[in-house]
């Protein structure tokens, strides 16, 4: 096996419910076991892999740490850095809400439901918008546990916007359905994706992120 080879996690292995951590785990850009991960070599895989800039992977990595209260440990292992609301947060787009089971697992039925979304074979901002929503809407309405503050409203602007940057930015932020299929279900980069020519910034993240939010509140005046 090659040092970046797709290898599936073993039984023992952590992972997070982020996809892009765990892809990066199972490409061997950090530890495949998911621990002893250190802040240095996590900015440095974000940069190495998606191409965030050096402030925006340093910001990501920082924003996940402090958040999951492990500013001050030398390392610490995915599953750790999936602190419930925190980085993982109901209403997620690939996971289970806590109350309803692990969310450090994809589910691939819900992944098919996002995919579902796609116009032209092509996920775009509007659709991660309006899987967003129904996605609230179905926790609103099931889940006693639900958390959906502006905290989690955040989170999942960034993280709908990061796919748009970071598997759109060839195709005028439009992403192929394929690409996010073999992401999102497999957790693996997939073939035929280049890594965005230019460095992704904070700005392409947080302006993006306050549009697909503006979108989230023009759905949900529509559905009143």
């Amino acid at each position: 096996m090659s040092e970046h080879e797709w290898q599936a996690p073993g039984p023992t292995d952590k992972r997070s419910a982020c996809p892009a951590l765990n892809t990066l785990a199972n490409h061997g850009y950090l530890p495949r076991d998911g621990e002893n991960i250190t802040s240095q070599q996590l900015i440095k895989a974000l940069q190495d892999v998606y191409n965030l800039s050096g402030a925006l992977a340093t910001m990501a990595t920082y924003n996940g740490v402090v958040t999951t209260g492990l500013l001050f440990q030398k390392s610490f292992n995915l599953e750790q850095i999936s602190k419930h609301n925190a980085l993982e947060h109901d209403a997620s787009l690939t996971r289970k809400d806590k109350y309803f089971g692990d969310p450090l697992k994809v589910d691939h039925e819900l992944v098919d439901k996002f995919l579902e979304q796609q116009v032209d074979g092509k996920i775009t901002m509007d659709s991660a918008a309006k899987y967003n929503r129904i996605r609230v809407n179905n926790s609103k309405e099931f889940n006693p546990e639900f958390t959906y503050g502006f905290m989690q409203k955040v989170l999942s602007a960034n993280e709908g916007v990061m796919l748009l940057n970071i598997f759109g930015a060839a195709t005028n932020g439009e992403i192929d359905i394929g690409l996010l299929e073999a992401f999102l279900k497999h957790e693996k980069i997939p073939e035929g994706w280049r890594k965005p020519d230019k460095a992704v910034a904070p700005f392409d993240v947080f302006g993006k992120a306050f549009e697909i939010m503006k979108k989230y509140d023009e759905i949900d005046k529509e559905q009143k």
